[in-house]
């Protein structure tokens, strides 16, 4: 298969030399070679990574979709920009489709898996009788080696209506048009579905849920998930296309239990709660179209920008060394996405245009060092000439003191990401260099599909990259620590951090820490992994930690394999830096490793806890709830709490009001209500953002019986 490589003989090539500092030829290469000598960084240089896009760049732009729209243009001529070489067919709007909502539960005692019905009927399959509203199926496995599902249905006030032994699977059916189901075990707002919900035991204890319901009845709640409900009805129109032809070429009725993911895995699918009045209208003025290849329906991949340009399937499903082997595909071929006054159509989407923080080769070095995949030691340059016809990085090539590698643009997008600070802006896309790309293009007729462009604009002598940039120097000695980065208001300060690899007496000692999460939530665990490049067979390390960057502490003392690894399960309680500190042996010097960093995410913790059982209430009568979060951080503003108060109308939740609860010093907030109207509440909160921890999932709803 043809590999795009770099062009010598090709006007885009030397544009896209972003680093270099040493004028050997720079071959791609799947796996570290020898150490490639090369010139020093010039004195000062510092590097700055420029950028326009967010996603993949495949298919509909949705910002320029929304650009188009605006510009007047119909779904039908949006969707031939994106896709091309397709017409309109047609499906039936009513053909079944299967999506995943909870993979692999483990229900508890205090968290089974339930599933309630609100709004109407219901009934089981293979179980005779028709069941009230607000009553519930409850999925339990037996204790012992081999496992057992019992099904109980309860009333809401927890009367035991029947219990029945049951198989493995358990399909629960709406009776009435008016009837929706709710997954309780859902750790999420969005467990509420229309259709039949299949639940699916497994030999080990464990429940998997899957939403099973109709095509169009999917979409009403993916549209306005994927773009927003108050964008131009043209856009929404091509987004229900798009995503009807995306869920109907994943459909495999005669095998598996399910179809499509209900989250960015497939697209994103949020239920009875995803669902908008423009959604609706977008589903009805499309019903049933999909977009065909020939005889085919396509998978209509989508992305939020382009940055100016979309790319060929190709050039971004590489392998890991970033080695084109996909065969070209009609319909998905990258293209300009100008207007004709050189104007990107996604112009108005946050991340048309962005840039990263200023970084020098020590930060650098620290940054891809911290990957076994892009690890090479002291970093003396960056082979960015390897592009895609939008301008996207197919590969990049890294070089330094331990040698060279190559890894897919997308490998150096996420391991950038990753181990620069938190706080820090992100790399986007790959479309991206080390001057600012042109946000409109020169005059001049528009590249036509497959040429190759910068970010959509016609490449001229003297664009932006053209003269090579050189790496960094280290700012500081070896074995000094590099400057503090600058943190956000609120946010800790960092410290002092240490380069790459800081060795005592002999640049000869080189470790790689890795972590297996940059972020998780509160409670989660990771992994930390540590590996001794050459001879580091059976070295007695210590694994420390810090959460200011300048009291470190040991968490465990370790000692490697034969192969020069060891790896730590390790659940930190907050944001937590981490480093290796090696003595050094009669061989090896002492070292210590760069910095690696988890971010733990606050999660709120609603009290009281039912998950699924109704309490009673009496109008205005008041009723408190108390929401704890975790990680209390003391030394960062107080968290706030937003509640969520919602009364069962019709068939489907609705908003009646919320209210915003400031926690206190232990991370706890603390809100009294009182119900002023009888019927069915409910009531769940999350934590909002900060500039230091990301947002909560919503607790589980909290169901009252007001009367």
């Amino acid at each position: 298969m043809h590999r795009r490589g770099t062009r010598s003989g090709d006007p885009i090539a030397p544009l896209f030399i972003a680093i270099a500092v040493a004028l050997t030829a720079i071959a791609a290469a799947p796996s570290r070679v020898a150490a490639v000598p090369g010139a020093m960084p010039q004195p000062g240089a510092t590097v700055t990574f420029y950028g326009r896009g967010y996603g993949h760049g495949l298919g509909l732009s949705q910002y320029g979709a929304r650009g188009r729209a605006l510009a007047g243009q119909t779904a039908p001529q949006i969707l031939a920009q994106y896709y091309q070489n397709t017409t309109l067919g047609a499906i039936d709007p009513t053909t079944p489709i299967r999506i995943l909502v909870v993979d692999g539960f483990t229900p508890t005692a205090a968290r089974p898996a339930k599933v309630v019905a609100h709004g109407g009927t219901w009934t089981v399959d293979g179980l005779p009788g028709t069941w009230p509203a607000e009553a519930s199926a409850t999925m339990t496995p037996s204790a012992g080696p081999t496992v057992t599902w019992q099904l109980t249905i309860a009333a809401a006030d927890g009367t035991v209506l029947a219990t029945a032994p049951v198989g493995p699977s358990v399909r629960i059916q709406p009776s009435a048009t008016t009837t929706v189901l709710q997954v309780w075990f859902k750790p999420s707002y969005y467990d509420t579905y229309r259709g039949a919900i299949l639940l699916i035991g497994s030999t080990g204890g464990s429940v998997t849920a899957i939403d099973e319901t109709t095509l169009d009845t999917y979409l009403l709640g993916v549209v306005t998930c994927e773009m927003p409900a108050s964008w131009p009805s043209e856009a929404l129109n091509a987004q229900a296309i798009a995503a009807r032809s995306f869920a109907a070429a994943h459909l495999h009725p005669a095998s598996g239990t399910w179809d499509v993911y209900d989250d960015t895995r497939s697209q994103v699918y949020r239920g009875v709660f995803g669902e908008s009045a423009q959604a609706q209208a977008a589903v009805t003025a499309t019903a049933g179209q999909v977009l065909m290849s020939g005889s085919t329906v396509v998978m209509a991949l989508f992305h939020s920008s382009d940055g100016g340009a979309t790319e060929n399937n190709e050039n971004v499903y590489v392998s890991d060394a970033g080695t084109v082997y996909g065969q070209p595909i009609s319909y998905l071929r990258g293209s300009p996405d100008r207007a004709p006054d050189g104007s990107a159509y996604d112009a108005t989407s946050p991340q048309a245009s962005w840039q990263t923080a200023t970084y020098t080769n020590d930060q650098l070095s620290a940054v891809f060092g911290a990957d076994p995949r892009t690890n090479v030691g002291t970093l003396a340059s960056l082979d960015l000439s390897n592009r895609g016809v939008s301008g996207r990085l197919i590969s990049v090539t890294l070089s330094g003191s331990l040698g060279m590698q190559t890894v897919s643009g997308e490998i150096f997008r996420t391991v950038f990401n990753r181990y620069t600070p938190a706080t820090d802006p992100y790399m986007w896309s790959t479309l991206v260099a080390t001057s600012p790309l042109p946000d409109v293009c020169p005059p001049g007729p528009q590249p036509a599909v497959g040429m190759p462009t910068l970010a959509g604009c016609a490449i001229v002598a003297g664009a932006p990259g053209t003269t090579p940039t050189p790496t960094p120097t280290p700012t500081t000695s070896p074995g000094q620590p590099t400057p503090t980065p600058t943190t956000s208001p609120g946010q800790p300060p960092l410290g002092q951090e240490p380069p790459a690899v800081v060795t005592v007496s002999s640049p000869s000692t080189a470790i790689a820490l890795t972590t297996s999460a940059p972020v998780i939530t509160w409670s989660s665990g990771i992994t930390l992994t540590v590996q001794f490049v050459g001879s580091g067979a059976n070295r007695a390390f210590a694994l420390q930690g810090t959460r200011d960057g300048v009291a470190w502490s040991t968490i465990a003392n370790l000692v490697t394999d034969a192969s020069g690894r060891a790896s730590l399960a390790y659940r930190p309680a907050t944001n937590l830096y981490y480093r290796v500190v090696f003595g050094g042996a009669a061989d090896l010097p002492a070292a210590v490793s760069a910095t690696v960093r988890t971010v733990v995410r606050q999660i709120a913790l609603l009290r009281p806890t039912t998950y699924g059982r109704v309490s009673s209430a009496v109008r205005n009568a008041p009723v408190s709830f108390t929401t704890t979060v975790r990680p209390a951080r003391p030394e960062l503003a107080p968290a706030t709490i937003s509640y969520r108060i919602e009364r069962f109308l019709g068939g489907r939740w609705s908003l009646y009001a919320t209210r915003s609860v400031v926690a206190d010093a232990a991370g706890l907030a603390r809100l009294t209500w009182q119900f002023n109207l009888p019927g069915l509440w409910a009531v769940s909160s999350a934590a909002n953002p900060t500039p230091y921890n990301a947002n909560s999932f919503p607790t589980p709803r909290e169901l009252y019986q007001v009367r």
